[in-house]
């Protein structure tokens, strides 16, 4: 795997048993100790059946049809497949309309994902999990419970601050589990303006001698506005054409009276002073300016930024009536969570389950990989620097004798699926009638 930092490499161990894997954990992995920094850490663990998906370490929500190909040819021509993120908002509601009673005993939309990700259906969860031979397991066997010998396995290990876990019930929780119900163009953006926008009110209410307190600190906010745009507002879809122009005309207007307070950045002190007959000019057409761009943003929020936001507000506000909106913050919209989900799921239990709960990058468009410096694991062996990320390869070859060690130890497919239906047809297999055998034999 690539490393753009020099002082991280990847440690890849290669095993081919179960006592292999045993021994990396204990002598390669390093110890959470119970020093005061790592007493906030968690270890979590995530098998994967092909190498390749090491990757691929975001959600299905984000991946495309066709075995998450998103360009495949038919016929002679390419197709391309949108991914499932564009259509994220209206599957959900669609798959709860079509089986409500599989969805009854739902009591928040993190459950409404969970039962989801439980029917294979496209989340913005990832499972993971803290029991190491569970990952194990999952590292040997594919999609359908079955040894794939021609494909390489892996085990990757996260540790995970417990700043970055919550609850099932958790505020941020029910906030980024409610982006499943939204439209796609949805961003922080939006969010971001509200809370400059009161700001911006603050100085244009208050009386003239105190805007000398609060006016840098504005443009400080508007020069990162403008930055902010730059990087979002400008991609294609993001938003329609009338929106995008509104937009502009703010941030021109920005820019014009940005290079004007950097003008005067030197005396800024004298620059809101009214009793300065040099200054006061400069002064009042700035806050004619803030005048100007709270009107512009309010029409502007009423045609389309506010219905978004409304809207998110009140499928919130459906889970917990408390809430206000000044409540979101764009850093956890834009961030990835550990979820530790209600244990009222035998699969979940039995597999000792939790979920990572992806937020976005720019926009609800874009996904977001675990920020490095949360998720990576670090491991370093004795005499050697830096970080090492270890991911623990299992060969092809080896995975069905791992598999069966796994069953000695209490680790197989009937313990990590307990359903009915799952461990029906495990039974069933194991009383299959072999082709070869005498048909008159009982």
């Amino acid at each position: 795997m690539e490393n753009t930092n020099p002082n991280e490499v990847t440690n890849t161990q290669e095993i081919t048993c179960v006592a292999d894997f045993l021994y990396v954990l204990q002598n390669e992995v390093k110890p959470i100790n119970k020093t005061k920094k790592e007493k906030q850490i968690e270890r979590f663990y995530r098998g994967l059946s092909k190498t390749e998906y090491l990757e691929i370490d975001y959600p299905s929500i984000y991946r495309s049809p066709k075995d998450k190909v998103s360009e495949i040819k038919k016929n002679g021509k390419r197709i391309i497949y949108d991914p499932y993120i564009k259509y994220e908002h209206k599957m959900f509601y669609d798959l709860v309309s079509r089986f409500p009673e599989q969805f009854s005993s739902c009591k928040n939309t993190f459950e409404h994902l969970v039962m989801m990700q439980h029917y294979e259906f496209p989340t913005r969860l990832l499972d993971v999990t803290s029991n190491p031979l569970v990952a194990l397991y999952f590292a040997c066997v594919n999609h359908y419970g079955n040894v794939n010998k021609d494909e390489d396995g892996a085990v990757t290990i996260y540790d995970i601050p417990n700043k970055q876990i919550r609850n099932y019930n958790s505020d941020t929780v029910t906030i980024l589990s409610n982006l499943a119900r939204i439209d796609v163009t949805y961003t922080y953006f939006h969010s971001y303006y509200n809370q400059l926008l009161k700001k911006i009110r603050s100085i244009v209410d208050c009386e003239p001698s105190t805007y000398i307190n609060l006016a840098k600190e504005i443009f400080d906010e508007l020069s990162k506005l403008i930055e902010l745009h730059n990087c979002v507002g400008n991609k294609k879809g993001f938003l329609g054409r009338n929106q995008n122009r509104r937009v502009n005309i703010l941030l021109d207007k920005i820019v014009q009276f940005e290079d004007k307070l950097n003008k005067h950045e030197e005396n800024f002190d004298k620059l809101f002073n009214y009793d300065n007959s040099e200054t006061s000019k400069t002064s009042e057409e700035i806050v004619n300016f803030l005048k100007q761009f709270v009107n512009l943003w309010e029409k502007w929020s009423r045609e389309y930024c506010f219905k978004e936001d409304i809207k998110f507000k009140h499928l919130i506000q459906e889970e917990k009536v408390y809430f206000i909106h000044e409540n979101i913050k764009p850093a956890d919209l834009t961030s990835v969570f550990c979820v530790k989900p209600k244990l009222n799921n035998p699969r979940i239990i039995s597999q000792n389950g939790a979920f990572l709960l992806f937020g976005f990058a720019d926009s609800k468009k874009t996904k977001i990989e675990p920020p490095k410096q949360h998720f990576q694991f670090k491991a370093a062996k004795k005499g050697s620097r830096g970080k090492h990320k270890i991911n623990i390869i299992i060969k092809g070859k080896y995975k069905q004798k791992i598999v069966s060690e796994l069953k000695q130890l209490g680790i197989h497919r009937a313990s990590l699926f307990p359903e009915i239906d799952k461990v029906a047809q495990i039974v069933l297999s194991e009383y299959k009638i072999k082709t070869n055998s005498d048909p008159k034999t009982n």
